[in-house]
């Protein structure tokens, strides 16, 4: 289960690359074990541009297992930061009204998980602003079945670009845009 509370929508007003890129309003896109099967490990990247931040913290990435626990999230923080897992939180900060990029992966295990999150304040460089990285004892709640890239709870103001997962590594830097 996600926090989906109805189909993103796209629109042209901010986009990473290509023409449009996904508004969210309390909606997540998700990718289930459905389409990729439960995985031990998984990578993620998105971009992100939000109007402004928020008033409380908020998830913007969920990962899950097939009960619908959270196996790890990341979060967008009141000051700018960005935390994973409740343990790692970004030393840098977003810019409200500027695309950032987020990278990492989450290693599935009740007893032997791993995250990492990679800021990049510079959305297209192919050098981290800042790279956060678990021990490798963190619990994840068992194996992933499901990514969720959106917004949790700010009403209006985010948007999404070039998601991407992968099961064998981080994404490539190919675009991967929404387009009319």
């Amino acid at each position: 289960s996600s926090f989906t509370s109805g189909p993103p929508t796209f629109d042209a007003t901010h986009a990473a690359h290509g023409s449009l890129a996904m508004k969210t309003t309390w909606s997540f896109a998700n990718w289930t074990s459905a389409v990729v099967g439960s995985r031990s490990q998984v990578w993620f990247r998105a971009y992100y541009y939000v109007a402004a931040l928020p008033g409380s913290s908020t998830n913007i990435l969920v990962a899950r297992t097939g009960s619908g626990s959270f196996a790890a999230a990341v979060s967008l923080n009141t000051s700018g930061t960005l935390s994973m897992t409740g343990s790692l939180t970004t030393t840098n900060t977003v810019s409200a009204g500027a695309w950032f990029r987020i990278e990492g992966f989450v290693t599935g295990s009740a007893s032997a998980g791993q995250c990492e999150l990679k800021l990049f304040l510079s959305m297209d460089s192919t050098t981290a602003t800042e790279t956060k990285t678990s021990g490798t004892s963190v619990n994840t709640a068992g194996l992933i079945d499901e990514l969720d890239y959106g917004v949790g709870s700010l009403a209006s103001g985010v948007w999404a670009d070039d998601i991407a997962f992968s099961t064998s590594g981080t994404p490539a830097l190919t675009s991967v845009a929404f387009t009319a």
